[in-house]
């Protein structure tokens, strides 16, 4: 059965702390072939991808844009530089003593410091990751399977059309590409 390539599929998951966000765009070809835009230190996602949508497209040329953003608390870890604390906090014992200043050191006075504490963004595990982007990939490639319906739904109504004028002997088949069909009448009915 002959289908159509073209279609455009979005996908959004919020899922474990991720935003994912899939872009799918496919074109008529005459094999599968597969590119991807993913994020920086993503590149393993590229293989379980492709899988995921050759395994549900069979033929045309795709196109995936993926995002993945970390929003969570969780994904957010604060470490103390107690190194760094230990001597702040020792400087100014010195201080203190060395001039006979009193010394009023409070925890707020410390933690306006800068480089008291170092922030980390913690990466979600792979597995984590990649789950999620197929979650993803599932809505855009829905997506784009039920546009290749409507294209190919359409597809057979010009293959009709075009059918129906041959026979009733308004074109010849040789003529059928430069023929607009929606201008001719085919059984007394305009297409």
């Amino acid at each position: 059965m002959v289908r159509s390539m073209t279609g455009f599929g979005r996908g959004k998951l919020c899922e474990s702390g991720l935003e994912v966000t899939m872009e799918l765009k496919s074109v008529n070809h005459r094999y599968f072939e597969f590119s991807s835009r993913l994020p920086r230190g993503c590149a393993y996602l590229e293989e379980p991808l492709k899988d995921f949508c050759r395994g549900k497209i069979s033929r045309g040329k795709l196109e995936i844009s993926v995002t993945v953003e970390e929003n969570g608390a969780d994904s957010t870890l604060i470490e103390i530089n107690e190194p760094f604390a230990d001597a702040y906090f020792a400087a100014l014992k010195k201080l203190s003593e060395r001039y006979g200043i009193e010394n009023d050191m409070k925890l707020s006075s410390l933690v306006g410091a800068a480089d008291i504490f170092n922030v980390k963004k913690q990466q979600a595990a792979e597995e984590t990751v990649t789950a999620v982007v197929l979650g993803a990939a599932d809505e855009a490639v829905r997506a784009v399977l039920a546009e290749q319906d409507l294209g190919t739904a359409q597809l057979a109504v010009v293959v009709v059309a075009h059918g129906r004028a041959v026979c009733a002997g308004i074109v010849d088949v040789d003529d059928i590409s430069d023929v607009d069909l929606g201008q001719h009448p085919v059984n007394g009915e305009f297409i």
